[in-house]
């Protein structure tokens, strides 16, 4: 073990295992800032269950928006209050920033193992970059790694990494917790390298259903982009490639435009582009049409993308383009509608960017998703269950598309008559719950009545009354304007013999069964008039 990592020597109290009291999933203790909801004082129970194994390797799945960051809070303050020591990785500065303040706000002062910040090593829970705590711990030896019982990874879904994998790997007997929306690689395989249990939160329906999150209303051409003969590579489309096919006037103009048919309240936006040249002419297409946009990327400078974003949620720029920033740990729950202006083929990416407009907000009912690209068809709707998994060789996806391809079902998209929203071919429509009314097909009828069966294993055959038959049959008639020789014809027919009926027969409404045969007796004579193969030439 390195110099300066997980606590050394034999005392038990400096590691995770059964006789840790704070591991003990006691509920009445868990909650004690008031801060947690009921799922949440559950999931920090089970994680303490799991995390009680030695060298345990957990993995706490939760929807964006779900309060990750606050479960992981509650886990480490009972951790320092236990006298344990707690090391957290990100990999991002807004990130950083965020689990610091939340820890604050919970009475927990850590350390910053970042650039442009002061070393504060005896905290007993240090908040650490993970290309700085690589780069200054593992690569070049400057400090020695802080000591750790407990490390939490945040978006867990990059420890794959070889810098993540060599600090975790530094803590081999220390409690490792993992924290993602998207467990999985940008391939959609699990990551059972790295961890070895599951602890999955509620999903997005039930957190919808319990007023937590909103749902989606998604509008966009049912097959998206033309894609055939871009490269994959790495899981995901070759982005110069990519760039070329949907980086076109097209495309740039329809996203603004169609932003304001289906954004007519122009509620803030978050907007996907593929490349910096992608996202500057998509601005610069808002901005022609009097929109208050702004563009970043990760060469934006820190100033300016602070601003940029302080304005977007305080309403002061309406629309944030970016390139690969704004797809983690950016929380506005303001933000009323996204547009996918990038494809992906990453189920984990997707479910990424389409979760930044999640969160509730006063008078927002769902968030609008705005797909030019074709990726709510390739992955499903955000409000799916998802079929997570650690097993490095299954792909993740939502658990609809699983059972409609086990069971041969084309899984297509088509826009709603009634409101235009994308919905699942055949499906109701969940924006505005239209449902698709069934043709009506003819099916031939067979010519069998049912017979009484007896216990004494006899049978009983009910005839039918030719004459009450006839009577229906001329109601039949008179509808169709047939004449009554019509009706005398097809009674004789379904009886099989000459029936002898009265005259002034008054017609009565004929029953189900009645218009069945006779609609069986139309289809047979319809196939009798096609014209039969002819045979092989002689």
């Amino acid at each position: 073990m390195p110099e300066g990592g997980p606590l050394e020597g034999n005392d038990d109290s400096h590691r995770w295992g059964p006789k840790m009291n704070f591991l003990q999933p006691r509920l009445e203790t868990v909650n004690v800032d008031g801060e947690l909801r009921p799922y949440q004082v559950h999931d920090v129970a089970r994680l303490k269950a799991e995390l009680m194994q030695t060298a345990a390797r957990v993995m706490y799945v939760a929807p964006t928006g779900a309060g990750k960051t606050t479960v992981a809070k509650a886990v480490t303050k009972d951790a320092v209050a236990e006298g344990k020591r707690g090391l957290i990785l990100v990999h991002r500065r807004e990130l950083l920033g965020q689990m610091n303040k939340r820890l604050h706000a919970g009475g927990i002062d850590a350390g910053i193992i970042a650039a442009g910040f002061p070393a504060r090593p005896g905290e007993r829970v240090q908040i650490a970059s993970v290309q700085t705590l690589d780069a200054r711990a593992m690569r070049s030896r400057q400090m020695t790694l802080p000591p750790a019982d407990l490390v939490v990874v945040d978006e867990a879904h990059h420890a794959t990494a070889d810098s993540w994998r060599r600090i975790i790997a530094a803590y081999p007997d220390a409690a490792l917790l993992g924290l993602s929306a998207t467990p999985c690689r940008k391939s959609g395989t699990g990551l059972g390298d790295v961890f070895k249990v599951l602890v999955l939160a509620p999903q997005i329906p039930q957190l919808i259903a319990d007023k937590y999150l909103v749902g989606t209303k998604v509008y966009g051409p049912p097959a998206g982009i033309d894609l055939s003969g871009v490269h994959t590579r790495g899981g995901d489309y070759v982005e110069s490639e990519l760039a070329a096919r949907v980086d076109r006037p097209e495309h740039v103009g329809d996203a603004a435009a169609e932003w304001f048919k289906h954004n007519p309240n122009r509620l803030r936006t978050i907007v996907f582009a593929t490349n910096i040249a992608h996202m500057v002419h998509l601005r610069d297409a808002f901005r022609a049409q009097g929109v208050l946009a702004e563009g970043i990327d990760g060469s934006t400078p820190v100033e300016e993308r602070d601003r940029i974003l302080s304005d977007l949620e305080k309403g002061i720029v309406e629309v944030v383009v970016n390139v690969g920033v704004l797809t983690e740990g950016f929380d506005c729950p303001a933000v009323g509608c996204i547009v996918l202006a990038r494809p992906t083929k990453s189920f984990g990416l997707y479910r990424q960017m389409v979760g930044r407009g999640l969160r509730p907000a006063h008078d927002k009912a769902h968030c609008i998703i705005c797909d030019h690209v074709g990726a709510t068809t390739m992955h499903g709707f955000a409000e799916e269950d998802v079929a997570w998994t650690l097993d490095t060789k299954t792909r993740a996806e939502s658990k609809a598309k699983a059972a409609a391809r086990a069971l041969l079902l084309p899984r297509e998209m088509a826009n709603c008559p009634d409101c235009s929203a994308l919905h699942w071919k055949g499906r109701p429509c969940q924006a505005c719950g239209w449902r698709p009314q069934p043709k009506a097909k003819p099916v031939e009828v067979i010519d069998a009545d049912l017979e009484e069966m007896r216990r004494d294993g006899s049978r009983v055959k009910h005839e039918t009354d030719p004459i009450t038959f006839y009577r229906q049959l001329l109601w039949i008639a008179r509808e169709r304007g047939y004449s009554p020789g019509w009706a005398w014809h097809k009674v004789n027919e379904k009886f099989g013999r000459r029936v002898s009926t009265p005259r002034n027969c008054v017609p009565v409404e004929p029953a189900p069964e009645v218009r069945s045969w006779v609609k069986s007796r139309t289809i047979a004579w319809a196939k009798s008039q096609r014209p039969r193969p002819e045979g092989p030439p002689t």
